[in-house]
């Protein structure tokens, strides 16, 4: 007797190596994937400009970094003392607005200059909701808490979804023309919207992606929407909000995409990664302690001869990880 809907996943035409550096923009569940990806020891950018969640607002930042696109005065507002920018996370606004102007530009030249470098490209779209500023006619990435007045709320048509992901595909070829790009539609529930235009709006997103993948080479759709609406399609791998995937879900849908994305030797490296981050998520009682101090000169060893098996590998955080404690023992 069956008791789950298991999806079968399509093969994809490349693998993914650890040598290969991943970019990741969109929603919060891609800050799920890069974590899980940047623990496993792959060279990993997630969202440079902070999360974006529509179509519209992913290709204008993947336009900024391609250098096709600049912001004008009309894209910043002063509010609580600080300058924000209206494409931005609210973690860039700063009271200087120099000092906010500089730091956009940075994130736009290191979110370039990784894409230049990168070969695969994952893509999370959360909604096809947006809000367009009514003092300029653009849509916007953040509203940083203005008046509702001051936007008009609307969910993107289905051509309109689709104009935009073609030309977060294009940009993102001007910067690496060999890029490999992965869409996946968040599972996480957008229920402010309300249970029926949630649905409506991942619609209009799945819709938009299956003409993109079908139409563009070397683009694919990865379906961690349907795994946990469908597949796993219990409440108990929701977190508490009843909105996000619990980390149970977390878990299989990173089983799933390994499974199926990874080269039989990247996931044999990814298994001995994890088994080392075990050990990282440890938490010492004692660290000054002989035995610890011991343990984790073990752990520093073994990450040596990690790097000298897979010398491709980032294990820079499980590094400062256990020297931090060696280094706060005297």
């Amino acid at each position: 007797m069956k008791f789950r809907t298991e999806i079968t996943i399509p093969k994809p035409a490349h693998r993914i190596e650890h040598p290969d550096k991943l970019f990741l923009i969109g929603s919060c569940f891609a800050e799920h994937m890069a974590n899980k990806l940047q623990t496993a020891g792959f060279s990993v950018l997630n969202n440079p400009f902070g999360e974006l969640y529509n179509p519209v607002s992913i290709r204008d930042a993947l336009e900024r970094m391609a250098g096709f696109s600049a912001l004008g005065e009309e894209d910043f507002v002063f509010r609580d003392g600080l300058w924000h920018s209206f494409y931005h996370h609210s973690s860039f606004s700063a009271p200087d607005k120099q000092q906010l102007q500089e730091t956009i530009r940075q994130a736009a030249e290191s979110g370039a200059q990784f894409l230049r470098q990168a070969r695969y490209a994952f893509v999370t779209l959360g909604t096809a909701y947006v809000y367009r500023y009514r003092a300029t006619g653009k849509i916007v990435a953040n509203c940083h808490k203005l008046p509702a007045d001051r936007f008009d709320r609307f969910r993107l048509s289905l051509q309109e979804a689709e104009a935009a992901l073609r030309d977060a595909v294009s940009f993102l070829r001007r910067l690496q023309p060999d890029m490999r790009i992965i869409f996946t539609v968040s599972p996480i529930r957008h229920l402010k919207d309300g249970l029926v235009e949630n649905q409506r709006s991942k619609a209009v997103l799945l819709l938009a992606v299956e003409r993109v993948v079908r139409e563009l080479p070397d683009c694919a759709y990865f379906p961690g929407y349907e795994i946990l609406m469908d597949d796993l399609r219990d409440y108990r791998f929701y977190a508490d909000n009843l909105t996000h995937p619990a980390p149970a879900a977390v878990e299989y849908i990173w089983e799933k995409f390994s499974e199926i994305y990874f080269t039989a030797a990247c996931r044999a490296a990814v298994l001995e990664v994890e088994k080392l981050n075990r050990s990282v998520a440890h938490r010492p009682l004692h660290p000054r302690s002989e035995a610890f101090q011991r343990f984790a000169k073990q752990q520093l060893n073994l990450i040596a001869r990690l790097k000298e098996k897979y010398p491709y590998l980032d294990l820079l955080h499980q590094e400062q990880h256990f020297r931090s404690f060696l280094n706060n023992s005297d």
